[in-house]
């Protein structure tokens, strides 16, 4: 699965889509569905901290 992720990071950023490609080292496919693991509260924090900084507030 790694190597497919890397591929489409690549195809997206050849497109001029921004990406930010980033790989946790030792993590099995589908943890992110396994709220109990740690590498869980790791990429969640990291996926909330990206929204955080490029989110545009929605005016209302």
């Amino acid at each position: 699965m790694g190597a497919s992720g890397d591929l489409f990071a690549a195809e997206l950023g050849a497109a001029g889509v921004d990406v930010v490609h980033q790989v946790l080292p030792g993590t099995r496919h589908a943890f992110l569905n396994r709220p109990a693991l740690a590498e869980f509260s790791t990429a969640t924090a990291m996926i909330a901290s990206w929204l955080h900084d490029t989110a545009v507030p929605v005016e209302r």
